[in-house]
């Protein structure tokens, strides 16, 4: 479990009735470490990746969810996009 704080302070009363504050404060600090070293992992896998001279498509239940650069020129489109609308059986099947 992680580590959390509870404070509590009474603030002035209003229409003579104490009201008390409660605030509770947890540490994100981990998190965020955590956080920011995935994010810095992730750039430099995609960096990667895209920069490759092999082709790479990735695709979920027949449709292209990315391709990198190097996928363009081998399959016949021009661009990134082109190739991200294609479905699995056109690179199955044959280009139509």
């Amino acid at each position: 479990m992680e580590p959390f704080w509870i404070s509590q302070h009474p603030i002035c009363p209003v229409n003579d009735e104490r009201i008390l504050a409660v605030g509770i404060y947890k540490d994100f600090t981990e998190y965020m470490r955590i956080q920011k070293s995935l994010e810095e992992s992730e750039y430099c896998f995609r960096t990667l990746v895209e920069y490759l001279p092999e082709s790479i498509i990735k695709q979920r239940n027949g449709k292209c969810e990315f391709a990198n650069s190097s996928a363009v020129k081998p399959f016949g489109k021009e661009t990134v996009k082109e190739i991200l609308i294609c479905s699995n059986s056109y690179f199955i099947a044959g280009r139509n």
